[in-house]
């Protein structure tokens, strides 16, 4: 059973391979389903759907540490400007 963040992971991974995969001889977009069948037809199969997973977590991580350090500071320097007025 997939978690919310396979989930994500097999999303996203569906939607980079479209936005880097070139127009169809009739000149269309790839879809999800095609797109889909792509990358489960390829040698790696399911696993083919969480490649470049590891990257993309330490991205979100090294994002989620930044945004929330940043956040804290502020907080702190926030709370003592309202404590010395």
């Amino acid at each position: 059973m997939l978690g919310c963040a396979d989930y994500c992971v097999c999303v996203l991974q569906i939607k980079t391979r479209m936005q880097v995969a070139s127009l169809d001889a009739a000149g269309r977009q790839p879809t999800w389903g095609g797109t889909l069948r792509t990358v489960l037809s390829e040698p790696a199969g399911v696993r083919g759907l969480f490649r470049g997973a590891a990257p993309r977590m330490v991205s979100s991580c090294v994002w989620g540490t930044a945004m929330l350090s940043v956040y804290e500071t502020l907080v702190r320097i926030s709370v003592k400007a309202v404590n010395k007025q």
